[in-house]
């Protein structure tokens, strides 16, 4: 990943805010003015419920009480929002496999400060009439997966090896959109995130493989998940007030958002989820107890990404620098401010 110049970051931006909501917001609301109110949130189109909680901010106008001004900006791609995150000031994005692979590859002025989900947002499904109903069942069959050496991909060589299947053995269809890849018999076994539950039942998709249950079966640490919020190091530096008014905002929003069903299901149930009520409340369920905002090594946080970054790009686990992808500092003055502390 290259660093872009500011004519290529300006084309970034614009791209990203095609499908921009401008959240207007009081420049004072708090004792003291944010010495940077106008920040970005910038997120990959996936729709993720592990990261809800910056939508229920949003309803709950939790960054507004901050003193923030918000632009959601969502893009084609994680290295993209990594790409902004680490080249503009004010934003937050969404991610972490790429936020290491950018400061490993080119020393990127990037960092993770707080990770949303104990949970792997990795759930393997197939298609009905395909004759897939377990993992051994996939030689010589398509699955959906992303380019080699990513996360997802990296996942499917994982299982698919425990169940003794090679990837050489199936054919691969790179893609984000494993939903309407099975819909369309583009492929016969993807990864879906829990928010299609429902239709996918509909549809007669059959589960595979939950891997937070499959790690959970081989005695495997899962930490918090692969999903975070970064920012680059000048807005660290030069906002740290602003860094830490986004994540004020955004544990206040997890704190609800897992003690309050009916709050939770109007977030669940509208866009970009667009849950019906029954797979809405599954999903609460299922999220309540795992939707969390630290950076705690301790409890193995980031640490999922790191392994898997590290074997990606062929580097050896222990030459992984650490101190360069983390700012744990942020988010842990918060918590403690807050008095909140997420098991």
């Amino acid at each position: 990943m290259k660093a872009t110049n500011k004519t290529q970051r300006r084309q970034l931006i614009q791209a990203g805010l095609g499908a921009a909501v401008l959240l207007a917001a009081p420049a004072y609301v708090r004792a003291q003015a944010l010495s940077r109110p106008n920040i970005i949130i910038a997120r990959p189109l996936t729709v993720l419920n592990h990261a809800a909680a910056v939508d229920a901010a949003l309803r709950m106008d939790a960054f507004k009480a901050e003193g923030l001004n918000v632009t959601v900006s969502n893009f084609r791609s994680w290295s993209e929002v990594t790409q902004l995150t680490m080249s503009e000031r004010g934003v937050f994005g969404l991610g972490a496999n790429t936020v290491i692979r950018a400061v490993m590859g080119q020393n990127a002025p990037v960092r993770q400060i707080a990770m949303v989900s104990t949970l792997l947002p990795y759930n393997f499904w197939s298609r009905p009439g395909s004759g897939i109903d377990k993992f051994s069942d996939l030689k010589g069959k398509r699955i959906q997966t992303v380019r080699p050496g990513e996360t997802l991909d990296l996942v499917w060589n994982e299982l698919l090896t425990d169940a003794g299947v090679a990837l050489t053995d199936v054919v691969r269809v790179e893609g984000f959109d494993g939903f309407g890849a099975l819909a369309s018999n583009t492929v016969d076994a993807a990864n879906m995130n829990d928010s299609l539950f429902g239709r996918a039942r509909q549809q007669g998709f059959k589960k595979l493989i939950d891997y937070n249950d499959w790690r959970k079966s081989k005695g495997m640490k899962n930490g918090a998940a692969n999903l975070g919020w970064s920012t680059g190091t000048a807005t660290l530096e030069n906002h740290p007030d602003t860094v830490r008014a986004f994540l004020r905002a955004m544990v206040k929003a997890t704190l609800r958002m897992r003690q309050d069903k009916a709050f939770t299901m109007e977030v669940m149930t509208a866009a970009p989820y667009r849950m019906d009520a029954k797979t809405a409340e599954e999903s609460w369920e299922l999220h309540r107890g795992h939707w969390m905002m630290r950076m705690d090594a301790s409890r193995g946080d980031f640490e999922f990404d790191i392994e898997k970054a590290a074997k990606g790009m062929n580097v050896p686990l222990n030459q992984v620098p650490r101190e360069k992808l983390v700012a744990a500092d942020p988010i842990r003055t918060v918590l403690n401010e807050l008095g909140v502390n997420f098991g």
